[in-house]
């Protein structure tokens, strides 16, 4: 099977092009060497979706992948991320709580990966010389690749709680911090309040009361200062991008590549190959950390270069590499297919003809018994007018 672009729910391996994402900066020869001093690696990923309409003129596509590791997930204290939030892919089984692995459609090469939670991310695949092809490439079927998700609740479950849990001891360390200085407050103080009432318990009362109350309803409010603010409703503003969240997030996935974003120049631009066993082994499949810190490298050197830059500069979009004609019609039956939808028409031809026949049988029946002769007994009288 050949397609003009990848396909998503397929394995492949990617190497990202340093050089390739500064060839914008061709008169910035730091830029260009320090481009050429990263040595990128093959990484196994996993094609998730595409991002934008793919077409066969276009000089890359943008996809979300998920790298694929060999080993357990790094901790990550910050997020409440431990290791034993992956999932292994057939045939490797070894999961630290038995989680069942992920079957693929085709027997996967590999016996020690695993897919890493939180670890997608988005690449500009760089359109082939030639389609693509991966009749013997890994996939993972429809259905499980809808399921792929849900094996990640209960992580997902965990690291909320973990973020849950750490708001409320924030909080809890907050509120004690401000009750600590409003009682130091309190004691140096002399008792004696002119802001609402000579009565320094009262205020005191109010002060220790103030966390408890609604959001601008202070001591002040109180005092009829902003009464009309703390009964009037506030009003919502029409403008506000926030009432337009939706239709915002659907603008900004771009899906038919018409905006100009200087952010697309920090997307990792990479090559793709589908014949993942003669690209890899076992044990050459690097860790997508090592991605991560590419990523991160290049992302460096291109925020350097346009401080040195005396204007913006957008990713090239001429690629280089000629377009598949043949990709154009991709579509086209071959001569193969014609004949298999020749004989499928007659077959339809000849079925809807069966079908016209048994159709116009049945419709003479039903002439015949309606336009015979009514027996005399149920017949109206004869009359003159009778028409």
């Amino acid at each position: 099977m050949k397609s003009f672009c990848p396909v998503p729910q397929y394995f492949a391996v990617m190497q990202m092009d340093p050089v390739g994402m500064v060839k914008q900066y061709h008169d910035d020869p730091i830029a260009l060497a320090q481009a050429r001093a990263i040595r990128p690696k093959k990484y196994l990923v996993y094609l998730l979706l595409p991002m934008e309409l793919s077409t066969p003129t276009k000089p890359w596509f943008r996809y979300e992948v998920w790298p694929i590791a060999t080993t357990l997930r790094p901790e990550d204290k910050e997020k409440g991320i431990t290791s034993d939030m992956v999932v292994p892919i057939y045939p490797n089984t070894s999961h630290p709580k038995g989680r069942p692995p992920v079957p693929t459609d085709t027997p996967f090469p590999f016996p020690n990966c695993y897919f890493w939670i939180d670890s997608g991310v988005v690449v500009r695949i760089r359109r082939n010389a030639i389609r693509y092809e991966f009749s013997d490439t890994p996939a993972i079927s429809a259905l499980e690749d809808i399921r792929l998700p849900g094996r990640f609740i209960e992580d997902r479950l965990r690291m909320a709680a973990f973020r849950r849990n750490r708001e409320e001891a924030l909080d809890q360390a907050a509120f004690t911090h401000d009750t600590l200085t409003h009682q130091s407050r309190s004691s140096s103080s002399s008792g004696t309040d002119d802001r609402c009432s000579p009565d320094g318990d009262v205020v005191s009362l109010l002060d220790n009361d103030t966390d408890s109350l609604p959001e601008g309803s202070g001591a002040n409010d109180q005092c009829g200062d902003n009464e009309a603010t703390s009964t009037r409703p506030s009003n919502v503003n029409e403008d506000d991008p926030a009432a337009n969240s939706e239709i915002a997030t659907l603008l900004k996935l771009d899906y038919f590549s018409s905006n100009d974003d200087d952010a697309i120049g920090l997307i990792p631009l990479v090559d793709l190959w589908f014949d993942i066993a003669d690209q890899l082994t076992p044990d050459t499949i690097p860790s997508p950390v090592d991605f991560f810190k590419e990523r991160a490298e290049i992302m460096r050197i291109i925020h350097d270069a346009r401080e040195r830059a005396p204007s913006p500069r957008w990713p090239l979009t001429e690629s280089p590499i000629p377009i598949d004609f043949d990709a154009l019609s991709y579509c086209k039956p071959s001569d193969e297919t014609r004949g298999e939808e020749s004989k499928r028409l007659r077959r339809l031809r000849a079925g809807t003809t069966c079908i016209s026949r048994a159709w116009r049988n049945l419709r003479r029946a039903a002439e015949r018994t309606l336009t015979a002769r009514i027996p005399w007994r149920v017949r109206p009288p004869y009359l003159p007018f009778w028409p």
